[in-house]
């Protein structure tokens, strides 16, 4: 009898952890079969950046690297369609301070957006490199490049490096000059000389003109550190060990069923 009364809710327990299980494998399928995303959100004077990767990390294919590999990732970077405003945007890789000595000087970081490359980690890369220029609801498809040399030697066995990737945005505003005031008075307009010629008057093209940043500053801990944090092995050992479980004792209770009968 009391064999009867635990078996119903072990069954339901077990039920629900793998259909759970299943849940978050199939979410985390879905969110991987999607190139890596960056989205810029801005209004109510507030600016953030969103990720469609729930770990945050957006190169998770440059794990594992070795010497004469030349990995690729390619990201999409967005600007939503209800931002305020244009913004430039910058993207800037930053070695960690746990990563091994030296190890980032043998690799290069590149970023090609299908007319330019540009090196993340030359020059003064604590400005980052600018990616764009984005007005709501543009986007922009762009490959990021990870080169480890063949030339590079066993010294570096077994070493590491943390890349954290920070994505920053500056405002663009955009004015027009304004008109001249009207004279109620019309003035004679003598014959010009060329001491006298007027200066030509500005053109109504919009001019840019770029705010401070407006994104956290670059040591900010706020900004989304990369790394695997999805558990993906959790979830396939916690639904291989519940469906298992969940067969053993619908096989049990099955075999219990048919002695009592």
């Amino acid at each position: 009898m009391r064999i009867k009364k635990l078996y119903l809710p072990c069954a339901i327990l077990l039920a629900a952890v793998f259909l759970f299980s299943i849940g978050n494998l199939g979410a985390l399928a879905l969110e991987l079969g999607d190139n890596p995303t960056v989205t810029l959100v801005a209004g109510g004077g507030s600016v953030a950046f969103t990720f469609n990767r729930s770990d945050g990390n957006l190169f998770d294919s440059f794990a594992g690297i070795m010497p004469g590999d030349s990995l690729m990732q390619t990201i999409t970077v967005k600007s939503a369609a209800g931002n305020s405003g244009s913004f430039k945007i910058y993207l800037r890789a930053e070695p960690a301070v746990e990563s091994s000595d030296n190890f980032a000087d043998e690799f290069t970081l590149k970023v090609f957006d299908g007319a330019s490359e540009l090196n993340l980690l030359s020059g003064d890369s604590s400005l980052g490199v600018l990616l764009g220029t984005f007005s709501p609801g543009s986007s922009k498809d762009l490959t990021v490049s990870l080169t480890v040399p063949l030339s590079m030697d066993n010294s570096f066995q077994g070493a590491r490096s943390l890349v954290n990737w920070h994505f920053y945005a500056e405002e663009v505003y955009y004015y027009d000059p304004p008109p001249p005031s009207p004279s109620i008075f019309p003035s004679p307009s003598p014959s010009p000389s060329p001491s006298d010629s007027p200066a030509p008057s500005p053109s109504s093209t919009p001019v840019p003109s770029s705010s401070p940043s407006i994104s956290p500053s670059p040591g900010n801990p706020d900004y989304p550190q990369t790394g695997d944090n999805s558990h993906t092995l959790l979830w396939v050992l916690l639904m291989i060990g519940s469906g298992t479980a969940l067969t053993l004792l619908l096989t049990f209770g099955n075999k219990h069923k048919s002695k009592e009968k």
